[in-house]
């Protein structure tokens, strides 16, 4: 929907602790310490420590919850995004989530939290 901003703009995400994953019909909440919040309406990737990968639709996360509730006391150590708005988290543990773009006039993801607040893809 919008583009997602620079590498810079999302650095503050490093170190955060994920510490709360909430569970809808068609959307993902990833709460984090100090107030950060991811919301996700698409696609994600969970890729574990051996590189087996997961990718999860939206109607699927209820299905899936207890591998995504294994993120959980996760700290973000690196944060990436690409020219297709696909970001990309590795945590400390080894573990990653990739969220992709959604095509069409809906928001794929949120970023909550952060000192340019609300990012929009």
């Amino acid at each position: 929907m919008y583009p997602l901003p620079g590498e810079s703009e999302l650095q503050f995400l490093v170190g955060r602790t994920l510490e709360q994953v909430c569970v809808g019909a068609h959307s993902l909440r990833l709460s984090f310490d100090n107030g950060v919040t991811l919301t996700i309406q698409s696609s994600l990737t969970l890729i574990s420590t051996d590189g087996t990968t997961e990718t999860l639709e939206a109607e699927e996360y209820r299905q899936s919850a207890s591998a995504i509730a294994r993120l959980i006391d996760g700290i973000i150590e690196q944060v990436r995004g690409d020219d297709s708005n696909t970001l990309h988290i590795r945590l400390a543990n080894g573990k990653s989530l990739v969220l992709h773009e959604m095509p069409g006039p809906f928001e794929s993801y949120t970023i909550d939290g952060g000192p340019t607040g609300l990012i929009v893809v």
